[in-house]
């Protein structure tokens, strides 16, 4: 006698995908569907579509320059401990005097409902800093 689980077809065929065909990489779409890019909205793009596009090229440049300056502003006093604590705690002013800056110029900009927060992480961006010369001018006057 023969083995049931061995000769059944069903056993032996895949199970059909749950995946839509349009989502498994390296299939074209359709031939009656034509193909237009995530941004666009009609596949002959417009003016307004390429300034849609050029508006969320210049959001990512802009949100890659401010993660890079944010991973400078923090790892500078770090590296800076590496050499002399003076010149640790002296980076740490410069980085929360920039941050400072920064913050206050972009809650000039924001929506009036964000301001106030800004601005109060601004002044206490401003008092850190204060607070990082101030500890820098007591260490190099105890030398």
């Amino acid at each position: 006698m023969t083995d049931p689980a061995r000769t059944s077809p069903a056993t032996t065929a895949a199970p059909p995908s749950t995946i839509p065909p349009q989502l498994v990489p390296g299939t074209p779409p359709p031939d009656d569907e034509p193909a237009s890019a995530a941004l666009m909205r009609e596949p002959e793009p417009t003016a307004e579509d390429w300034q849609r596009y050029d508006d969320a090229i210049r959001n990512r440049n802009a949100t890659y320059k401010a993660m890079l300056i944010t991973m400078a502003v923090i790892m500078a006093p770090f590296i800076g401990l590496l050499y002399d604590i003076r010149l640790a705690i002296g980076l740490l002013g410069v980085g929360l005097a920039f941050t400072t800056v920064i913050t206050w110029k972009a809650a000039n900009r924001s929506a009036p409902a964000m301001r106030p927060r800004l601005k109060t992480s601004a002044i206490l961006n401003g008092v850190m800093a204060l607070a990082a010369f101030g500890a820098l001018a007591a260490m190099m006057a105890v030398n």
